[in-house]
């Protein structure tokens, strides 16, 4: 008859780092991420900001409230890429709502997790929460924003600076790109950097 006991210390051992593991969170899990959205140091008034999972690629996002938070639920933990858009009000406030709200510059369209789901505001709301940002943050690859997001409610307050590299108004929309892809503008505004 064969002893088990070579096995058990080694078993044990595999079960006590699948536990080690679980507990400091290579497990998985998801977060919820609250903040404060400013562009050089002014609340934005309205748009939406985005997590993207670097590891699964999902997408989470929520409305900007008008004081400049959000609230974005069941985030997978881990790295994330941030995006925020606002030129899908400027879309909405004078050309109508858009055909497709795109998502994080891939065209795939958000799970929105805000309380209540998105609210599409009226024209005339969206006139007034808008602000022009650049134009990077409106894509995951360009934003340059990032935060690794951990099990549990957390805080990111998220900062944009600089200058606008298109016109910040409906003309300066481009070719009719939209909000998810708009490149650029009519040319005025200041030069790129």
């Amino acid at each position: 008859m064969r002893s088990l006991l070579p096995k058990a210390p080694s078993t044990c051992a595999g079960l006590l780092v699948l536990a080690t593991l679980s507990a400091v969170g290579c497990g998985g899990g998801t977060g919820t991420v609250t903040g404060k959205v400013t562009y050089n140091g002014n609340p934005l008034k309205g748009g939406e900001v985005w997590y993207v999972s670097e590891a699964s690629k999902q997408t989470l996002s929520a409305q900007i409230g008008e004081d400049g938070t959000y609230t974005v639920n069941q985030v997978p933990v881990g790295p994330a890429k941030i995006v925020v858009k606002t030129k899908q009000l400027l879309v909405q406030a004078y050309a109508g709502p858009p055909a497709g709200r795109g998502g994080a510059g891939k065209g795939k369209e958000p799970k929105h997790t805000n309380e209540g789901g998105y609210e599409k505001p009226s024209n005339e709301d969206a006139k007034r929460k808008f602000v022009a940002i650049p134009t990077r943050y409106e894509d995951a690859e360009t934003s340059g924003l990032t935060y690794t997001v951990r099990r549990g409610s957390q805080n990111n307050d998220v900062k944009l600076e600089g200058n606008l590299d298109w016109s910040g108004t409906p003309s300066g929309l481009g070719g009719g790109s939209g909000p998810g892809g708009a490149k650029g503008g009519s040319g005025s505004g200041p030069p790129k950097k």
